[in-house]
């Protein structure tokens, strides 16, 4: 609801931010979601671009981040995109309000290479307990 859609916004506002990092190179700043398995990445983009997707996709939750309690359920990359109302400056020293859309990539668990970690027992037992 509204409520929701309010308690998301400063997530929204900080991750269009990215956009001032990498510049005007691109209309639609592009966000890599990446982590250890099961860290909630899905969990993290399901509610950011769930109006979004529901309102343009034809097959709707189809187009939804699919998640799962079982580390592994991501196979792929996958984009999914949100959008957001800022203010911005008008050519005529005025102000209006413009949509801005940010696009989130979604990934698969990724894990440090087990050569890289094999002397170091708990972070061994860390990686182990992440395979599926």
């Amino acid at each position: 609801g509204a409520a929701k859609g309010k308690a998301l916004r400063p997530v929204k506002e900080l991750l269009l931010g990215a956009k001032m990092i990498v510049g005007q190179a691109t209309k639609t700043p592009k966000i890599l979601v990446c982590g250890l398995p099961n860290a909630g990445k899905s969990s993290f983009i399901y509610p950011l671009t769930k109006h979004r997707t529901m309102t343009i996709k034809k097959k709707k939750d189809y187009h939804l981040p699919k998640i799962n309690k079982t580390a592994g359920w991501t196979l792929g990359t996958k984009s999914h995109a949100f959008e957001i109302k800022v203010l911005k400056d008008s050519k005529n020293g005025g102000k209006h309000h413009k949509k801005e859309t940010v696009s989130l990539t979604d990934t698969p668990g990724m894990r440090p290479r087990l050569e890289d970690i094999s002397h170091d027992r708990p972070k061994l037992a860390e990686w182990l307990a992440t395979w599926s």
